[in-house]
């Protein structure tokens, strides 16, 4: 199949539909899946849908073929996609009990990464504003509790305990 084009996917798409509708069988519910699922993410790739829309279409493919990898990989980038941006929102909003709540059920290492990303660039930034120990002090007291919430050995948890004893022995 080289048809790349969501709208030749599209016809390909509706004439093996019709075709399972009226002669069902596994080799055209195969065909369908993967049609489906190419669709899709050419479709997502030209941002013509959402990752909402994505994740349904590869869902309803996996139905149709269990087997089909392609679908199954579709699935599991959008899941990640999700989940990573409930985390920036949350953490744009500031509500870090949530995002650490989402980095902590994740199944998907790219989520807390994303966390500890962030609590890192957070805590450089930190070391480089004109405040006073005290508040410094108190700002990574909360950084380290919310990262330790998350992973207890990350080494930003590690680095954020040596900031600690560094100000706290001036």
């Amino acid at each position: 199949m080289d048809a790349d084009e969501p709208d030749d996917l599209r016809r390909y798409e509706e004439v093996l539909s019709d075709l399972h509708k009226k002669r069902p069988s596994k080799p055209i519910k195969e065909a369908l899946s993967l049609v489906m699922s190419r669709r899709a993410i050419e479709m997502y790739n030209q941002r013509l849908i959402n990752p909402k829309t994505l994740e349904t279409i590869s869902r309803k493919a996996l139905i149709l073929d269990p087997d089909n990898e392609l679908a199954r990989g579709n699935l599991n980038d959008v899941q990640i996609d999700l989940e990573v941006q409930a985390l920036g929102k949350a953490l744009d909003k500031h509500k870090m009990n949530k995002a650490c709540q989402i980095a902590t059920a994740s199944e998907y290492q790219e989520v807390p990464d994303a966390f500890f990303e962030f609590m890192g660039r957070t805590v450089e930034s930190l070391e480089e504003m004109d405040m006073e120990d005290e508040e410094k002090i108190l700002l990574l007291k909360e950084f380290f509790g919310w990262c330790a919430r998350v992973d207890e050995s990350h080494s930003v948890v590690y680095g954020i305990d040596r900031m600690l004893r560094q100000l706290e022995q001036r």
